[in-house]
């Protein structure tokens, strides 16, 4: 089921994650002032990533401080970057 959100135009008012079935359509009404909400559009969820602070997908280490990663690279013949 798609979650999407919501924005009414009229009072601002949110509305987060709300669920559809596959085959409804994403229309909703506002809850405080009943007019038609406008969708609104975000960014894709991304899968198969972690993005734990101090991972590091290209190394597959865990780092506790940059210096250390920065350390490991140059250490291992790898370009540190910005």
């Amino acid at each position: 089921m798609p979650l999407i959100d919501f924005k009414c135009t009229e009072c601002r008012t949110k509305v987060k994650d709300a669920m559809f079935s596959i085959d409804e359509e994403y229309n909703m009404n506002c809850p405080k002032c009943s007019v038609p909400m406008q969708r609104v559009y975000s960014a894709p969820a991304t899968f198969g990533f972690s993005f734990t602070p101090g991972y590091s997908v290209a190394t597959d280490q865990y780092f506790s401080t940059k210096k250390e990663k920065e350390n490991y690279l140059r250490e291992n013949g790898m370009e540190v970057r910005g």
